[in-house]
């Protein structure tokens, strides 16, 4: 199995519990690793023999845009299966979806990162 990584994808959404995450939003970041199988890309050279990966990162960025959700969990959720949806030669992949500075009443860090992984059923 074959793998590409697409590294910090910054898209901006308005997930999250509290009110002004909802109003005002801020920045995602993903790491997407995707397992697939390479053989004819690589012998062939042509774009259609794999993922195209620009198109990877457009319905990811459009997806947080769009969407609207409470949960880390659940926006990952709907990646990955919106994913596996429209890119059929995905086989695997990993998602690591940051939320930088989540807004907390009480305490501060740095972010928080949701790691999903799912195969092809």
């Amino acid at each position: 199995m074959d793998k590409i990584t697409l590294t910090d994808i910054q898209a901006y959404g308005y997930h999250g519990v509290y009110p002004e995450e909802n109003e005002k939003g801020q920045e995602y970041r993903i790491t997407l690793t995707l397992s697939l199988d390479t053989t004819k890309a690589r012998a062939s050279d042509d774009l259609e023999d794999t993922v195209d990966y620009a198109s990877v990162i457009d319905h990811i960025v459009s997806e947080v845009q769009n969407t609207q959700f409470k949960l880390l969990e659940r926006l990952g959720e709907h990646l990955v299966t919106h994913l596996f949806n429209n890119f059929t030669a995905i086989q695997a992949l990993e998602l690591n979806l940051i939320k930088p500075q989540p807004p907390h009443p009480v305490h501060v860090w740095h972010a928080t990162t949701l790691t999903l992984e799912r195969t092809r059923l």
